[in-house]
C-alpha cells in the first residue's frame, strides 16, 4: 500500500528550486501549493515517471484533512478515504500536484530560472491577502476552500 506522495521526474528540478528558493519552507509546502492550484483549476495531469524522493505520508499529518477534502470533492465519494482506496486517493493528489506545477512553472519560470517575486505574484492570484513575508500556507488553502464554498 502506498505511503508517500510522489513527484514527477518532469517537475523534480522545479520542486528543488521552489523548496530552496526561500518562499517555501519545504517540499511538502511546494506540493500542497501545487495540489491546491491544480484542484482550483481542475487540472489533473497523469504522472508517467516519478523522480526524486517521494514525500512520506507522515510529513502530511497536519495537512491530511485538507488533502482528504480535495480527494472527496474530486471524486464526490466519501469512500475515497477508505484505506482500500488510498492508492487512488494518492494518484488523484499527485495528478493535481502535476497540473498545479505545470501552471506554476508556466507562469513563474523562464526556462529553469525564476525569482521569488514571480512566484509570489502567481500565488497571490489565489490569495491576494498574502504579503511578501513567509506565512503559514493555511491562509492560501483557507481562501481557496472559501472560494469553493461560494461556487
Amino acid at each position: 500500500m502506498k505511503s508517500a506522495l510522489g513527484k514527477s521526474a518532469n517537475m523534480e528540478n522545479y520542486y528543488q528550486v521552489l523548496g530552496k528558493e526561500g518562499l517555501f519552507d519545504s517540499m511538502k509546502d511546494v506540493m500542497l501549493t501545487a495540489i491546491a492550484i491544480g484542484f482550483k483549476n481542475d487540472r489533473r495531469v497523469p504522472v508517467t515517471k516519478y523522480g526524486g524522493d517521494a514525500i512520506k505520508e507522515h510529513i502530511f499529518k497536519d495537512d491530511m484533512d485538507f488533502l482528504n477534502v480535495i480527494a472527496v470533492l474530486s471524486t464526490k465519494d466519501i469512500k475515497i478515504l477508505l484505506d482500500e482506496n488510498k492508492e487512488e486517493k494518492y494518484k488523484i493528489l499527485e495528478e493535481y500536484a502535476e497540473g498545479g506545477m505545470e501552471l506554476l512553472v508556466g507562469s513563474a519560470f523562464n526556462g529553469q530560472h525564476t525569482d521569488s517575486e514571480k512566484i509570489l505574484n502567481y500565488v497571490k492570484t489565489y490569495a491576494p491577502t498574502i504579503s511578501g513575508e513567509k506565512r503559514d500556507l493555511s491562509d492560501l488553502f483557507g481562501s481557496i476552500i472559501d472560494e469553493l464554498d461560494q461556487e
